[in-house]
Order: structure tokens, then sequence, then C-alpha cells
């Protein structure tokens, strides 16, 4: 089952491509004709061009998703490289000529502002969206040098480190053979207590070996994350350019954090519980070990049959919408030689039905892969409806569809096999630990490190900062010493800062809406009524229009009641 791509493009040939180049170029002189006449510009001159944009950035993402797409598909295809190097160069420098409008609409006078505010409430919603930026927004020349400085500074000290990471081999414990560091990772949730830890010294061994280059990579990335965001833009917090962009407050993610710091008990519990069942002795090394030999296995046709189901019961147009990837060949299903690990879902256009990426492996947690990944689909087709300026959601919403779908899998599958639900609720904990507790913790340690980074401390400061968070995440549970440095194997410190916290947030949204679900079926239609709002809505204005207060720590608490009800079912 592999994905068909000519729905976006036919091929990457130049008779099929050059088309949607030229009416890039098209789109984007569109926009620069307003440039000298800003001041004249009415109500809905400003909406055109808004549309305009809209129709911009459909045609860019249509030529970076295909060829995003064919290279996950076989990442030794040079056209598709070459492609995506091409597009990635044409849409920055459309965005950098572009650029003016969205400059001149964040400074707009109050006045002013209020008679070019389009009608359109989404256009309304992105233009006030917008000016949120304007208080940190330097002027347009420097921006484009900020731009300039960016792509050739801190982009490429990213991509150094990207290229130096994918380029590690790692001695597998197990074969002896040289390995990556994806099949290093597969013996950490095995079963072989000897294999883990073998795993992770190995993992550390060889992240190890280049400290020295990985730490000046981290804090070279923090002083420039800090220099721009906080000397000259100013920012109030190195975490709020990140927030902002997701449409959250500081405070509303504070709040988020504290409850899992305050909640650290209940995971402490599990770990507890777990090492019963797994044996002592019990440490960091074992925390996603399974706790049974024999797991269950579903092979793709069930895998699909089962989603399927679940999404029927729970509401008709889930699966609907779910069927139609499939009826379309948006789906690229089972792991082979030179196609790209893990899973995502992509949207190329607001309006196509999503493609989705998966490397089966007949087991649940393929199942719960299948799951979560479909979900993002459900999200995508649900906004469908929305301007493709604001059809995406932000960061901490994106994760709705995809978690709750896992949640009503799980809750399937502990039905249908009863005799498996212990392995199930364990497996799902252990992912649900992974999602919230763990991101929550690094969120923790992200602030930590800019602090120390700021105030000139060597990487020593930073080891210590991130192993005593560990050692207050996981209470009695034996953290050994090498973890002090797992802060270097962790890319999302170095590629977006402050994005951690999206997961825990996403997550626990999805538990807390779930359990509005379980105690109210009819509530099916809020969510969908959510998922259809996309980036359209404020985030806490739409969720409080349903009875959900995301400034309220008792909202975060409800979420963690949930995982805390799942730790006592296994008797913890």
């Amino acid at each position: 089952m592999q994905w068909d791509l000519t729905d976006i493009l036919a091929s990457l040939d130049a008779k099929d491509t050059k088309p949607y180049f030229d009416e890039l170029e098209r789109l984007v002189q569109e926009v620069e004709a307003v440039e000298d006449r800003l001041e004249t510009l009415t109500r809905k001159d400003v909406e055109a061009i808004l549309h305009t944009q809209g129709r911009l950035r459909e045609v860019a993402r249509r030529l970076s998703y295909r060829g995003m797409l064919a290279f996950s598909s076989d990442t030794t295809d040079d056209e598709a490289k070459t492609f995506m190097e091409r597009t990635r160069q044409i849409t920055t420098e459309a965005g950098n000529r572009v650029r003016f409008f969205s400059h001149w609409l964040k400074h707009l006078d109050e006045d002013r502002l209020a008679q070019l505010t389009p009608e359109d409430p989404e256009l309304a919603h992105y233009v006030k969206v917008l000016r949120l930026e304007a208080p940190y927004t330097l002027e347009q020349e420097i921006e484009e040098v900020m731009a300039d400085k960016d792509m050739a500074g801190v982009s490429a000290v990213r991509q150094a480190r990207e290229i130096l990471t994918s380029s590690l081999r790692f001695t597998d414990p197990e074969s002896g053979e040289e390995v990556t560091q994806s099949d290093i990772l597969k013996h950490i949730h095995g079963g072989d207590r000897q294999l883990r830890r073998a795993a992770y010294q190995e993992l550390f061994r060889v992240f190890g070996e280049h400290e020295a280059l990985l730490a000046h990579i981290y804090r070279s990335i923090i002083r420039d994350w800090n220099t721009e965001n906080l000397k000259h833009r100013g920012y109030p917090r190195s975490m709020t350019p990140m927030n902002m962009a997701n449409e959250v407050s500081d405070e509303v993610v504070t709040t988020m954090l504290g409850v899992c710091r305050e909640r650290r008990e209940v995971w402490q519990r599990y770990f507890a519980w777990k090492a019963q069942r797994v044996g002592e002795p019990f440490t960091r090394y074992d925390i996603y070990a399974p706790i049974e030999a024999e797991t269950l296995e579903v092979p793709f046709d069930e895998a699909r049959e089962t989603v399927m189901q679940v999404y029927q019961g729970f509401h008709p147009t889930f699966h609907e919408l779910a069927q139609r990837v499939f009826d379309e060949e948006h789906v690229d299903a089972f792991p082979r030689p030179k196609k790209r690990g893990g899973a995502f879902c992509a949207t190329p256009l607001t309006d196509m039905t999503p493609y989705v990426l998966l490397n089966h492996t007949d087991d649940a947690r393929s199942v719960s892969t299948l799951a979560h990944e479909f979900g993002h689909a459900i999200h995508s087709m649900l906004a469908a409806e929305r301007h493709p300026l604001v059809s995406s959601s932000p960061l901490p919403l994106a994760e709705t569809a995809s978690v709750f779908s896992e949640l009503l899998l799980h809750h399937h599958l502990v039905a249908e096999h009863p005799e498996a639900a212990e392995a199930l609720t364990n497996e799902r904990l252990g992912d649900l630990y992974a999602t919230i507790q763990r991101q929550a913790y690094f969120a923790e340690f992200e602030s930590k490190a800019h602090d120390l980074v700021m105030e000139g401390q060597p990487t020593q400061a930073i080891n210590h900062a991130y192993y005593e968070l560990l050692e207050e995440q996981f209470g009695d549970l034996d953290v050994p010493e090498a973890f002090s440095k797992e802060w270097l194997i962790i890319p999302h410190f170095n590629a977006s800062p402050f994005y951690v916290s999206s997961y825990s947030f996403g997550a626990l949204l999805s538990i807390s809406l779930y359990k509005r679900y379980q105690e109210d079926p009819s509530f099916a239609e809020s969510i969908l009524a959510i998922l259809a709002a996309g980036g359209s809505r404020d985030p806490a204005e739409l969720l409080a229009e349903h009875g959900i207060d995301i400034t309220q720590a008792g909202f975060w608490h409800g979420g963690m009641d949930v995982v805390e009800g799942m730790v006592e079912e296994l008797g913890a």
C-alpha cells in the first residue's frame, strides 16, 4: 500500500511543475503591486490581498509537499531532494518579497486598523494574531537582515547538527553490527534488560564522544535565541516567542507545566508498580520495558478494520473521513528499504485529502500509530472549509484528534482483548508518560538551560540542572549518572526552542476532552466543532465556548485525574 502523489502534482518534471512556479510568481507580483499605494488601500483591498496570500500559501505548499512526500518514499531520490532545495529557495524568496504587507498591517494605528480589518471573521482573526507580534517586530529592513542572518547563521548551525547526528553510527549490543540510532532505540522498548541497558550506554557513548561540539552548538543556539528575542525584540521571557506563535499565553503554559510537576507522584506510582512486574533492579534504563514477553500481534488489515470500527463507534463523520484517505490511496503503510522511518500526516492543500505515512510492524504500537496519524488527517479534513491562512490549528490544539483517537482505540482494545488489558494499559501509560511528563520536564529544563547559558555558566552546570530535574521527576527510582547528558540527544532543544510544551499541552487537553466525552457522549459534537475551527479562533475562547477553561489549573488536573485512574486500574 503506497500512496498516489499525482493528486498534488502529476510529476516533478518541468512540464508539470512550471505552471505552479509561474503562478507563484504571478501571485507575488500581485501583492507587490500594492506596495506603493498602501495608504490608499480600502477594507476590500486588504481582504483581496489576504485572499491572494492564501492562494500563494496553497501553491507554495503544493510544491513543497510534493517534493517532501516523494523524498519520504525514497530518501535516495536525488530528483526529489533537488526539487525540495529549489522549492525552498524560491518560496523563501517569495516570502521575503511580500513581507512588506504583513509588516504594514502589524504597525497600523488602531483607528486605521478599524477601517481596514476584514469583515470575514477568519481573516480578522488572522490579522489579530499577526498584530500580536507588533511590539516585538523590528523595522522591515532589519527584519530582512534577521532573515538573511538566520539562513546563513543559526539555521546553518542547526543543519550542521542534523548532519552530524544523522551520520552517527552505533554498535548494536545484540548483533555487534554497525547500526543507526533508530536501530539502537528499538532495544529500549525490548524485553531484554541487558540489551536495554547496553543500548542506552552505547547511545551515551557515541553522543558523549561529540559532547564538546554538541554542547557548543546548543549554547550558540541559546545565545542567538535570547540575543534576538530578549535583547533586540524585547520579549519578556525566553519561552514567549514560541507560546505566542502557538496562540497561548505564558501564564497558561506555566499553569499547565506546574500541574505536571505537582502531579509527578502519579507517574512515580506507575513506575513503582512496573518495577514489581518487570523485576529488580528497575532503574531509569527500564521505564519502557514491556511487562509481558508475548505482545499483541495485529496485522495491518486487522489494524485498519479495528481503527475504522472505533471511529464508527465514536462518530460516523470520523469513519467517513478516515475512509476517504484509504479510498484516494493517500496512505503509504509498510516499511521498506530507503523509505523514511516513523509516521506522519501531511496536508498539502487545505481542501485536499491528507497523506499518511506509516511503517506498520504488526504490533499494538503500530495500531496506535495508525489511529494517531488518521486522527491528524480527520482534524485537517474537518477544518477544510477554513481559509488557507487559518486552516491549521496552533500546535497545542494540533494533537487533539490524534491523542483522542489513541484513547478511543485503547479502550476498544481493552474491551476486545481483556486478557491483554494490563499489557495494553501499561503500553498506553508509557506513551502518555513520554508525551506528557517527559516533555513537561524537558520544558522545565529548557528554561533553566537558557538562564544558565546567558549567565555564562559552563556545560557542567547544564548537566547538573538536567540531572536534578530527573531526580525530582522520578523520585525514588534510581537514575544513573549517565543520564545527566541525555539532553545532548534531544533534537527539539536545538531545532525549535520551547516547542516541547506543546506535546504536554495537546495530550492533556485531549485526555480532558475524552473525560468529558466519557461522562457525556453527546460531547462528541463539541469535539467535532473544536476540530473544525482549525486555527480560525483564539484557542482559549474556542474551548471556553464548550465549557473548557484552560486558564485554570483545575482543568489540567482533570487530565491528570484520568491518567491517575489508569494507574489505579493497574493496582498501583
